[in-house]
């Protein structure tokens, strides 16, 4: 008994302390998720400052963003966006393998001014449309985990100005 404690409270004492699982460091994410959430931190940063306060931004995890931008904020999950519950659950053909994208049908519905994502929740579906490609542009990505193609920044498009409105 007393070296199955030792080992938990020890185990527990380095969680505290280790860089890459500190829970002192990071909560309960780990280190890859606490350097996504620094990325959407900044992206958000970086839409208020290139932004309009009229202006709306859709994203698949407004947690952050939604905390600390101060616009619209559409949420292509439907959690706080009943716009997007008619897109869900997204068509295998347009989501590939990923649990999570956003919908393209959502993004033309709506016409949010931004959209900010991984590239692991707009590879299979925004990327491979030609109406999203003629109507948004992208115009920042904020590095997050270098070395995973489905994580390795955060992106944020912008609505081209005039754009084709190809159906």
């Amino acid at each position: 008994l007393i070296l199955v404690l030792s080992t938990a409270v020890v185990t527990f004492a380095y969680s505290l302390t280790d860089d890459f699982w500190s829970l002192l460091r990071y909560g309960g994410d780990n280190y890859k998720r606490s350097l996504q959430m620094e990325a959407y931190a900044k992206a958000a940063e970086w839409v208020g400052l290139n932004s309009r306060p009229d202006e709306t931004v859709a994203a698949t995890e407004i947690g952050i963003i939604g905390y600390s931008l101060d616009r619209r904020i559409l949420d292509s999950c439907g959690l706080v966006t009943p716009e997007a519950l008619e897109f869900l659950p997204v068509p295998r053909e347009e989501r590939g393998d990923e649990p999570i994208v956003m919908p393209v049908g959502f993004v033309r519905a709506t016409h949010p001014d931004f959209v900010v994502s991984l590239p692991a929740y707009v590879r299979p579906s925004l990327l491979k449309s030609p109406w999203f490609s003629a109507n948004y542009e992208l115009v920042r990505e904020v590095p997050c985990v270098s070395g995973n193609p489905r994580f390795y920044a955060v992106l944020i498009f912008r609505k081209r100005p005039g754009g084709t409105e190809v159906r």
